[in-house]
């Protein structure tokens, strides 16, 4: 596989493995939900390059509650950190 997508498990700050496969980026973009903070790792391989490049995409959707969100801010350089990733990057949803 070369994503997976990660979730907190109910409103505890356990993750759980949401989904996972070989679709990529465009695939993994898919599975966000609007509901949930959510972090996607993903590989990325640019034709020219000999190895791939990992992203972290941290995911706050639009209808999570301001105080899970304030919540689950400081785990993210934790997860970067689990994850062996040097920046992270941040998409906001467009309606």
């Amino acid at each position: 596989f070369n994503r997976a997508l990660y979730t907190y498990e109910d409103e505890s700050n356990d993750l759980t493995l949401a989904a996972s496969g070989g679709g990529g980026l465009a695939e993994i973009t898919l599975t966000f939900d609007n509901s949930s903070v959510m972090y996607g790792f993903c590989s990325l391989k640019e034709p020219t390059a000999a190895l791939p490049q990992y992203i972290l995409i941290n995911w706050v959707g639009e209808d999570v509650p301001d105080a899970r969100k304030c919540a689950c801010a400081s785990h993210v350089a934790t997860i970067a950190d689990f994850f062996q990733v040097r920046t992270c990057n941040h998409f906001k949803h467009a309606a």
